[in-house]
């Protein structure tokens, strides 16, 4: 660390002393216990635990933005050496007017849909005072930010709305929001969680280099340890309302890390850990149980006149590849590559126009009735990435369950259908009296397990999983992964995994299939593919997941 960081760091922006923060309903009860932490001039410090640990519910209580049922009711909150806690609400809206900023975890639910990009910027910068400034030289100030996020086409997404953006767009114009008060503090609550590993890298990469060009500080949030370690200057790890360890400063070392830390470190998933736990592939190839040949998928574009011929977008072009029974094959690839499409066109949940085969048990899924491909589907279910949105709320978990049962066992009768669904609960770890319970009343790890026990529930072969773990922490996904290994070896499921994450492909799959623009760039076993990569494409999503230095791993051991 230089002379001029040192200094820098020595110069707080944001200091935190003792800070308790309680609930006052229903119960009265601490969620975050008597903590106190330091941020420096121009540093970057990263705030890692798990769901619930109380990460953003402190961030956001530090500038008044808990919900109202939540209150601070111990210690003193200093930013740029002037007391905002206890304080009043003028001061600390001033605060969040003219010199923090927020990114927010979903960029799509925190942009407002109905009002365009341009507009959306253009209002921050019109209440962080730039009254005075004319309509024109704001817009070109709106246009300068967007460029400055490194945006192409600043003129067209200037007049674009959320929903005719990317991910990683949409997340790049809330930085862009962001930065349009010239933030001294930016808080970034798990900005990259959602993105697959090229648009997170480019994203890290811009936070720094605006950063560095701006001199503001950044309370980083995330759950990712690898992305909290290639960040940051300083970590801490926090656990039910508790720090529980600090770097020290201008430093990712920990001098005794707990054993809490040691569990997240433990808990990552790498093709080392794989190799220690003695998981290799099995050498023994298994027939394959689905096969995919010269599939194409083609969604109808917008006419742009009347009478102008008709264009497509090609979502998939000649994909080939196969499943192996009791194997896990992960489809890897950037957002907009196909693999959602892929999984929805071997389901026959795709509208489009559509050409191959796809090969289950010798039939053809895309050219077999309504009545075969409804016993098909029997033996191929599917896991969705977020299970709140996949699970009717006003259903219990036992009616989640056994709806499938009844649609492709209705002779089954009712004793026999409750033995089965608690069964089931079983196999997934969760208790049988969770049946008369709602989605809501789980923890997200416990609702992805749910949307599992939803799948088993009809004795499927295959069960096509579309980034099940990526909205989970470190903890929980190893629960999940640990699960579905479990799964297989027991009832010799086959699994179709769609992930951004290369670290748990290493770790998990058996095969691997590389999409890159609705085209196969190369699919075989995974240390060939993953371990070994040849191909240039492969090797770069490989170098932009995020990895923890071998001397942080080694303090952990």
């Amino acid at each position: 660390m230089s002379k001029f960081q040192e200094s820098n760091y020595r110069q707080k922006i944001l200091e935190v002393n003792g800070l308790t923060i309680k609930a006052i309903h229903p119960v009265k009860k601490n969620i975050v216990r008597n903590i106190s932490f330091e941020i420096g001039v121009s540093e970057t410090i990263a705030l890692v635990g798990e769901s619930g640990s109380g990460k953003s519910l402190t961030a956001l209580s530090l500038f008044g933005l808990q919900p109202n049922d939540i209150q601070i009711s111990a210690g003193k909150v200093k930013f740029d050496n002037q007391l905002i806690y206890p304080s009043t609400e003028s001061d600390l809206r001033a605060l969040r007017r003219y010199s923090v900023g927020f990114v927010f975890q979903e960029a799509q639910s925190s942009l407002n849909p109905v009002i365009s990009i341009g507009q959306q910027i253009l209002e921050v910068l019109k209440n962080s005072g730039t009254a005075g400034v004319s309509t024109s030289e704001q817009k070109q100030k709106a246009m300068d930010l967007i460029n400055e996020v490194e945006i192409d086409d600043p003129q067209r997404v200037f007049k674009s709305y959320p929903h005719q953006l990317s991910g990683g767009m949409k997340q790049r114009v809330m930085i862009a929001i962001a930065l349009a008060k010239n933030p001294r503090l930016l808080i970034a609550d798990e900005p990259t969680t959602a993105l697959d590993v090229s648009v997170q890298s480019k994203i890290l990469e811009l936070i720094k280099s605006i950063q560095k060009r701006t001199k503001m500080s950044i309370l980083f949030i995330t759950h990712d340890l690898a992305v909290a370690f290639q960040i940051s200057d300083r970590v801490m790890v926090m656990r039910d309302g508790c720090i529980t360890d600090k770097s020290s400063t201008g430093s990712l070392h920990f001098e005794a890390p707990s054993s809490y830390s040691k569990e997240l470190m433990k808990a990552l998933p790498s093709w080392t850990k794989r190799e220690k736990e003695q998981k290799n592939v099995s050498q023994v190839l298994s027939d394959p149980i689905v096969k995919v040949n010269e599939l194409n998928t083609s969604f109808k574009l917008k006419k742009d006149k009347i009478f102008s011929r008709r264009k497509y977008f090609k979502a998939l072009d000649n994909v080939s590849f196969a499943l192996r029974k009791s194997s896990t094959l992960a489809v890897v690839g950037e957002s907009g590559s196909g693999k959602t499409t892929l999984a929805r066109t071997i389901l026959g949940l795709c509208s489009a126009e559509i050409s191959g085969k796809v090969i289950f048990h010798d039939t053809d899924i895309l050219n077999c009735g309504r009545k075969l491909l409804r016993k098909i589907r029997a033996n191929l279910q599917v896991v969705f990435q977020d299970p709140i949105s996949s699970l009717n709320p006003r259903m219990r978990v036992g009616e989640i369950i056994e709806e499938g049962i009844k649609i492709h066992r209705p002779s089954l009768a009712k004793n026999d259908i409750d033995k089965k669904i608690r069964g089931i609960l079983n196999d997934v770890g969760l208790s049988p009296d969770c049946v008369s319970r709602f989605p809501h009343e789980f923890s997200g790890g416990q609702r992805q397990r749910i949307c599992i026990a939803r799948a088993l529930a009809v004795e499927p072969k295959v069960i096509i999983c579309d980034e099940p773990t990526s909205s989970l922490d470190v903890l929980i996904q190893a629960q999940i992964i640990e699960l579905l290994k479990q799964l297989q070896i027991n009832k010799g499921i086959s699994y179709l995994f769609i992930t951004h994450d290369i670290n748990l492909v290493s770790y998990f799959a058996d095969d691997v299939l590389v999409l890159r623009k609705g085209k196969v760039v190369e699919f075989g076993p995974v240390e060939k593919i993953i371990i070994n990569a040849s191909n240039p494409y492969t090797q770069a999503l490989i170098s932009a997941a995020p990895k923890i230095p071998k001397y942080i791993s080694r303090i952990f051991e």
